[in-house]
Protein backbone atom coordinates (compact mmCIF):
# COMPACT_ATOMS: atom_id res chain seq x y z
CA UNK A 1 0.00 0.00 0.00
CA UNK A 2 1.56 3.87 -0.47
CA UNK A 3 0.89 5.85 2.79
CA UNK A 4 -0.40 9.11 3.04
CA UNK A 5 1.99 11.47 4.14
CA UNK A 6 -0.87 13.70 5.60
CA UNK A 7 -2.36 10.77 7.65
CA UNK A 8 1.18 10.20 8.45
CA UNK A 9 2.21 13.51 9.93
CA UNK A 10 -1.27 13.42 11.52
CA UNK A 11 -0.12 10.33 13.46
CA UNK A 12 3.05 11.56 14.31
CA UNK A 13 1.64 15.21 15.80
CA UNK A 14 -1.18 13.47 18.02
CA UNK A 15 1.74 10.41 19.52
CA UNK A 16 3.80 13.82 19.88
CA UNK A 17 0.87 15.17 21.69
CA UNK A 18 -1.36 12.27 22.98
CA UNK A 19 -4.27 14.71 23.05
CA UNK A 20 -6.43 15.60 20.02
CA UNK A 21 -7.53 18.93 20.89
CA UNK A 22 -3.85 19.77 20.93
CA UNK A 23 -3.12 18.02 17.67
CA UNK A 24 -6.24 19.85 16.02
CA UNK A 25 -5.06 22.91 16.97
CA UNK A 26 -1.45 22.24 16.01
CA UNK A 27 -2.99 20.72 12.34
CA UNK A 28 -5.15 23.34 12.22
CA UNK A 29 -8.09 21.23 12.43
CA UNK A 30 -11.36 20.01 13.82
CA UNK A 31 -11.62 17.49 15.99
CA UNK A 32 -13.93 15.22 14.66
CA UNK A 33 -11.74 15.97 11.25
CA UNK A 34 -8.72 14.82 12.91
CA UNK A 35 -10.54 11.37 14.75
CA UNK A 36 -11.55 11.04 10.83
CA UNK A 37 -8.33 11.08 9.51
CA UNK A 38 -6.60 8.54 12.33
CA UNK A 39 -9.74 6.38 12.03
CA UNK A 40 -9.14 5.98 8.74
CA UNK A 41 -5.38 5.31 8.94
CA UNK A 42 -6.22 2.77 11.30
CA UNK A 43 -8.39 1.00 8.85
CA UNK A 44 -6.27 1.39 5.92
CA UNK A 45 -3.24 -0.31 8.30
CA UNK A 46 -5.20 -2.84 9.14
CA UNK A 47 -4.34 -2.46 13.28
CA UNK A 48 -4.68 0.34 16.01
CA UNK A 49 -2.43 2.85 16.23
CA UNK A 50 -4.23 4.58 19.62
CA UNK A 51 -5.72 3.55 22.68
CA UNK A 52 -8.40 5.66 23.32
CA UNK A 53 -10.18 6.15 26.58
CA UNK A 54 -11.91 9.59 28.41
CA UNK A 55 -9.22 10.43 30.34
CA UNK A 56 -6.02 9.80 28.09
CA UNK A 57 -5.16 8.77 24.51
CA UNK A 58 -1.94 6.36 24.21
CA UNK A 59 -0.11 4.23 21.88
CA UNK A 60 -0.78 0.78 21.75
CA UNK A 61 2.24 -1.76 20.78
CA UNK A 62 2.38 -1.66 17.09
CA UNK A 63 1.74 2.23 17.04
CA UNK A 64 5.13 2.33 18.80
CA UNK A 65 6.45 0.56 16.48
CA UNK A 66 5.01 1.96 13.16
CA UNK A 67 5.98 5.25 14.58
CA UNK A 68 9.56 4.44 14.27
CA UNK A 69 8.67 3.65 10.22
CA UNK A 70 6.73 7.27 10.85
CA UNK A 71 9.81 9.25 11.85
CA UNK A 72 11.57 8.01 8.88
CA UNK A 73 8.53 9.26 6.69
CA UNK A 74 8.94 12.25 8.21
CA UNK A 75 12.48 13.07 7.97
CA UNK A 76 12.93 11.97 4.10
CA UNK A 77 9.71 14.60 3.57
CA UNK A 78 11.77 17.20 5.70
CA UNK A 79 15.01 16.45 3.66
CA UNK A 80 13.23 16.51 0.15
CA UNK A 81 11.44 20.19 1.06
CA UNK A 82 14.58 21.44 2.06
CA UNK A 83 16.48 20.32 -1.05
CA UNK A 84 13.71 21.38 -3.31
CA UNK A 85 14.13 25.17 -1.63
CA UNK A 86 17.58 24.74 -1.75
CA UNK A 87 17.53 24.41 -5.30
CA UNK A 88 14.79 26.89 -5.59
CA UNK A 89 16.98 29.39 -3.52
CA UNK A 90 14.38 29.96 -1.09
CA UNK A 91 15.34 31.11 2.39
CA UNK A 92 12.87 28.40 4.53
CA UNK A 93 14.98 25.63 5.97
CA UNK A 94 14.77 24.84 9.70
CA UNK A 95 16.95 23.47 12.04
CA UNK A 96 15.84 23.13 15.89
CA UNK A 97 18.50 22.93 18.18
CA UNK A 98 18.12 22.67 21.62
CA UNK A 99 20.21 23.41 25.39
CA UNK A 100 20.18 24.15 28.77
CA UNK A 101 19.91 27.85 29.35
CA UNK A 102 23.62 27.52 31.27
CA UNK A 103 25.28 26.18 28.19
CA UNK A 104 24.64 29.85 26.90
CA UNK A 105 28.32 30.76 28.84
CA UNK A 106 30.22 28.03 26.87
CA UNK A 107 31.67 30.03 23.98
CA UNK A 108 32.28 26.71 22.05
CA UNK A 109 28.28 26.42 22.00
CA UNK A 110 28.11 29.77 20.73
CA UNK A 111 30.59 29.38 18.30
CA UNK A 112 29.07 26.31 16.65
CA UNK A 113 25.72 28.52 15.90
CA UNK A 114 27.80 31.28 14.67
CA UNK A 115 29.41 29.37 12.39
CA UNK A 116 26.64 27.65 11.20
CA UNK A 117 25.05 30.54 10.45
CA UNK A 118 27.58 32.12 8.53
CA UNK A 119 27.86 29.06 6.36
CA UNK A 120 24.14 28.27 5.65
CA UNK A 121 22.54 31.78 6.40
CA UNK A 122 19.27 30.22 4.65
CA UNK A 123 19.09 28.21 7.43
CA UNK A 124 16.64 29.11 10.13
CA UNK A 125 17.99 28.04 13.46
CA UNK A 126 15.39 27.78 16.12
CA UNK A 127 16.58 27.18 19.67
CA UNK A 128 14.87 26.07 22.48
CA UNK A 129 16.08 25.38 26.23
CA UNK A 130 15.07 23.02 29.01
CA UNK A 131 16.83 20.37 31.14
CA UNK A 132 19.25 17.56 29.51
CA UNK A 133 16.89 15.31 30.58
CA UNK A 134 13.52 17.37 28.45
CA UNK A 135 15.62 17.62 25.65
CA UNK A 136 16.81 14.21 25.19
CA UNK A 137 13.43 13.06 25.56
CA UNK A 138 12.00 15.52 22.98
CA UNK A 139 14.95 14.72 20.75
CA UNK A 140 14.12 10.51 20.77
CA UNK A 141 10.59 11.79 20.09
CA UNK A 142 11.49 13.75 16.95
CA UNK A 143 10.52 17.19 18.19
CA UNK A 144 13.83 18.78 17.89
CA UNK A 145 17.02 17.45 15.60
CA UNK A 146 19.91 17.88 17.44
CA UNK A 147 20.82 19.01 21.47
CA UNK A 148 23.49 20.20 23.59
CA UNK A 149 23.71 18.44 26.56
CA UNK A 150 25.81 17.90 29.72
CA UNK A 151 26.91 14.42 30.31
CA UNK A 152 24.36 12.68 28.66
CA UNK A 153 23.30 9.09 29.95
CA UNK A 154 24.03 6.82 26.92
CA UNK A 155 20.95 6.49 25.04
CA UNK A 156 20.14 3.74 22.36
CA UNK A 157 19.40 5.08 19.32
CA UNK A 158 21.25 8.16 19.29
CA UNK A 159 24.72 9.50 18.97
CA UNK A 160 27.10 11.95 20.48
CA UNK A 161 30.30 13.91 19.86
CA UNK A 162 32.35 15.77 23.02
CA UNK A 163 32.32 19.71 22.10
CA UNK A 164 33.66 21.36 25.52
CA UNK A 165 34.76 20.01 28.97
CA UNK A 166 34.96 21.91 32.01
CA UNK A 167 36.28 21.70 35.25
CA UNK A 168 34.42 22.49 38.77
CA UNK A 169 35.14 25.78 40.55
CA UNK A 170 33.60 27.96 43.42
CA UNK A 171 32.07 31.25 43.18
CA UNK A 172 31.70 33.58 46.47
CA UNK A 173 31.56 37.40 47.67
CA UNK A 174 35.13 38.93 47.87
CA UNK A 175 34.59 39.24 51.49
CA UNK A 176 34.00 35.63 51.80
CA UNK A 177 36.57 33.54 54.12
CA UNK A 178 37.14 30.86 51.00
CA UNK A 179 37.76 34.00 48.57
CA UNK A 180 41.49 34.16 50.93
CA UNK A 181 42.42 30.67 49.27
CA UNK A 182 44.15 29.97 46.10
CA UNK A 183 42.24 26.61 45.77
CA UNK A 184 39.08 25.68 48.06
CA UNK A 185 39.64 21.80 49.23
CA UNK A 186 36.15 20.59 49.87
CA UNK A 187 36.52 19.57 53.25
CA UNK A 188 36.63 23.48 53.26
CA UNK A 189 32.91 24.02 52.52
CA UNK A 190 31.80 22.48 56.23
CA UNK A 191 29.05 24.88 57.44
CA UNK A 192 29.04 26.72 54.32
CA UNK A 193 25.85 27.78 52.25
CA UNK A 194 26.21 26.03 48.88
CA UNK A 195 23.80 27.67 46.30
CA UNK A 196 22.90 24.75 43.87
CA UNK A 197 19.82 24.47 40.66
CA UNK A 198 16.70 22.90 41.78
CA UNK A 199 16.53 19.36 42.70
CA UNK A 200 13.55 18.74 40.33
CA UNK A 201 15.25 19.72 37.09
CA UNK A 202 18.04 16.95 37.97
CA UNK A 203 18.26 12.63 38.27
CA UNK A 204 18.76 11.37 41.64
CA UNK A 205 22.27 9.93 40.27
CA UNK A 206 23.27 13.10 39.28
CA UNK A 207 22.36 15.40 42.13
CA UNK A 208 24.28 12.78 44.31
CA UNK A 209 27.72 12.82 41.77
CA UNK A 210 27.20 16.46 41.72
CA UNK A 211 26.25 17.44 45.49
CA UNK A 212 26.89 14.37 47.35
CA UNK A 213 30.41 15.63 47.84
CA UNK A 214 29.84 18.79 49.34
CA UNK A 215 26.88 17.25 52.10
CA UNK A 216 28.94 14.40 53.15
CA UNK A 217 31.50 17.44 53.86
CA UNK A 218 28.76 19.53 55.89
CA UNK A 219 27.91 22.02 53.52
CA UNK A 220 24.07 23.28 53.68
CA UNK A 221 22.39 23.21 50.13
CA UNK A 222 20.28 26.29 48.96
CA UNK A 223 18.24 26.49 45.94
CA UNK A 224 18.60 28.77 44.22
CA UNK A 225 15.06 30.20 42.73
CA UNK A 226 15.92 30.66 39.07
CA UNK A 227 18.50 28.42 36.76
CA UNK A 228 19.99 31.25 34.47
CA UNK A 229 23.70 31.12 35.84
CA UNK A 230 23.63 35.17 35.89
CA UNK A 231 21.15 34.94 38.32
CA UNK A 232 22.50 32.49 40.30
CA UNK A 233 25.66 34.82 40.48
CA UNK A 234 23.26 37.34 41.98
CA UNK A 235 21.32 35.09 44.27
CA UNK A 236 24.72 33.61 45.68
CA UNK A 237 26.33 37.56 46.05
CA UNK A 238 22.61 38.72 47.99
CA UNK A 239 23.43 35.52 50.22
CA UNK A 240 26.70 35.70 50.84
CA UNK A 241 26.69 32.37 50.02
CA UNK A 242 29.39 30.40 47.67
CA UNK A 243 27.92 28.79 44.21
CA UNK A 244 29.36 25.30 42.68
CA UNK A 245 30.12 26.17 39.10
CA UNK A 246 31.98 25.28 36.34
CA UNK A 247 35.26 26.95 34.42
CA UNK A 248 34.61 25.70 30.62
CA UNK A 249 37.26 25.81 27.83
CA UNK A 250 37.04 29.20 26.67
CA UNK A 251 34.23 30.23 28.71
CA UNK A 252 32.58 33.49 28.87
CA UNK A 253 33.09 35.72 32.21
CA UNK A 254 30.01 37.14 33.51
CA UNK A 255 30.87 37.42 37.10
CA UNK A 256 29.19 39.79 39.19
CA UNK A 257 30.97 42.94 40.66
CA UNK A 258 34.28 41.53 42.65
CA UNK A 259 32.87 37.88 42.58
CA UNK A 260 35.89 35.89 42.95
CA UNK A 261 36.26 32.22 41.65
CA UNK A 262 38.73 29.61 43.22
CA UNK A 263 39.37 25.69 41.76
CA UNK A 264 37.37 23.28 43.78
CA UNK A 265 39.77 20.21 45.05
CA UNK A 266 38.27 16.90 45.60
CA UNK A 267 34.76 18.05 44.69
CA UNK A 268 33.05 16.36 41.53
CA UNK A 269 34.36 15.89 38.65
CA UNK A 270 33.84 18.44 35.89
CA UNK A 271 31.24 17.95 33.31
CA UNK A 272 31.30 17.23 29.30
CA UNK A 273 28.98 19.03 26.55
CA UNK A 274 27.94 17.07 23.87
CA UNK A 275 26.31 17.35 20.63
CA UNK A 276 23.69 14.70 20.67
CA UNK A 277 21.13 13.13 17.23
CA UNK A 278 19.42 10.65 16.46
CA UNK A 279 21.48 7.96 15.64
CA UNK A 280 19.47 7.52 11.74
CA UNK A 281 16.87 9.97 10.25
CA UNK A 282 18.92 13.46 9.46
CA UNK A 283 17.94 16.20 7.32
CA UNK A 284 20.61 17.91 4.99
CA UNK A 285 20.60 20.88 7.55
CA UNK A 286 21.35 18.35 10.17
CA UNK A 287 24.03 17.05 8.78
CA UNK A 288 25.59 20.49 7.86
CA UNK A 289 24.73 21.37 11.53
CA UNK A 290 26.98 18.09 12.69
CA UNK A 291 29.77 18.80 10.15
CA UNK A 292 30.84 22.43 12.01
CA UNK A 293 30.66 20.47 15.14
CA UNK A 294 32.88 17.65 14.21
CA UNK A 295 35.55 21.01 13.91
CA UNK A 296 35.07 21.45 17.64
CA UNK A 297 35.21 17.47 18.64
CA UNK A 298 37.43 16.88 21.67
CA UNK A 299 39.49 13.44 22.28
CA UNK A 300 37.58 11.10 24.28
CA UNK A 301 39.22 11.06 27.62
CA UNK A 302 41.19 7.81 29.22
CA UNK A 303 39.33 6.21 31.37
CA UNK A 304 41.39 6.83 34.23
CA UNK A 305 41.02 10.85 33.83
CA UNK A 306 39.41 13.09 36.17
CA UNK A 307 37.57 16.24 35.28
CA UNK A 308 40.54 18.36 36.56
CA UNK A 309 42.74 16.20 33.90
CA UNK A 310 39.47 17.46 31.37
CA UNK A 311 40.46 21.23 31.19
CA UNK A 312 44.03 20.67 29.23
CA UNK A 313 44.20 22.99 26.41
CA UNK A 314 45.28 20.63 24.14
CA UNK A 315 42.28 17.56 24.04
CA UNK A 316 41.45 18.47 20.63
CA UNK A 317 40.31 15.71 17.81
CA UNK A 318 43.17 14.83 15.88
CA UNK A 319 43.42 16.74 13.15
CA UNK A 320 40.58 19.71 13.82
CA UNK A 321 43.84 22.05 13.60
CA UNK A 322 42.16 24.08 15.81
CA UNK A 323 44.24 25.87 18.78
CA UNK A 324 41.84 26.05 22.19
CA UNK A 325 42.94 29.41 23.91
CA UNK A 326 43.69 29.58 27.74
CA UNK A 327 40.83 28.69 30.32
CA UNK A 328 38.72 31.35 31.72
CA UNK A 329 35.94 31.56 34.14
CA UNK A 330 32.57 30.21 32.33
CA UNK A 331 30.75 29.06 34.98
CA UNK A 332 27.62 27.02 34.45
CA UNK A 333 26.34 26.82 37.86
CA UNK A 334 26.30 23.32 39.24
CA UNK A 335 22.88 21.59 39.87
CA UNK A 336 20.40 20.99 42.96
CA UNK A 337 19.37 21.52 46.35
CA UNK A 338 17.73 21.06 49.41
CA UNK A 339 16.30 24.23 50.90
CA UNK A 340 14.59 26.53 49.05
CA UNK A 341 15.84 30.15 48.38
Amino acid sequence: MILDNRAVLAFLSLSRTLSFTKTAVELSLTQPRLSYIIRRFESELGFDLFIRTTRRVELTAAGEQFREVALKVEASLQEADALVRQMRGESRVRLRVAAPIYTNRVAVRLQILGEFTAKHPRVVLEVSYGSTREKLNELRRGDVDVVFATDPPPLAGLESMVVARSTTCVVMPPNHRLAMMETVPIEALKGEVLVCMQRANLGKAYFERQYGPALRAGAELLEAPESDPYAQMHFTNARGAVLMSYRWQKGMDRAVGDMVTRPLVGGPPGCELHLVRRSTLHSLALEWFWAVGRAYELQPLPEAATGEAASADGQLRAGSGRRREALQLGGTPGRPIVKRG
